[in-house]
């Protein structure tokens, strides 16, 4: 993407984070990372709120922990908790009859 293409789609995420999380939500997972990678935390809460929860807590897996912890106190205790719920279902996997599961840092 050129620099002022990815200007304008990083400010409609910053001044319109429902209306660009409902347009990046179908793209995939490693290009929304780009699209939010240059955000500062503040502008990704509202954007991470906005997504689907499986993709939103996909999205927040991938974020540094420091930003992970931010965005979670940021969001409505409900919203938080499903988000984490999702990325609860995305880590399960089942190995050898055991369940490993991969949970944020504290």
């Amino acid at each position: 993407m050129t620099q002022p293409a990815m200007a304008m789609a990083l400010d409609y995420l910053r001044h319109f984070p429902a209306e660009a999380a409902r347009a990046i939500d179908s793209l995939p997972e490693a290009e929304i990372k780009s699209y939010l990678a240059p955000l500062e935390p503040e502008h990704i809460v509202p954007v991470v709120n906005a997504l689907t929860p499986m993709i939103g807590a996909s999205v927040l897996k991938s974020l540094p922990h420091t930003v992970q912890r931010l965005v979670l106190e940021r969001l409505d205790s409900g919203r938080a908790a499903n988000l984490l719920g999702s990325w609860m279902r995305m880590s399960v996997t089942l190995s050898r009859g055991s369940c490993r599961r991969s949970w944020p840092d504290s």
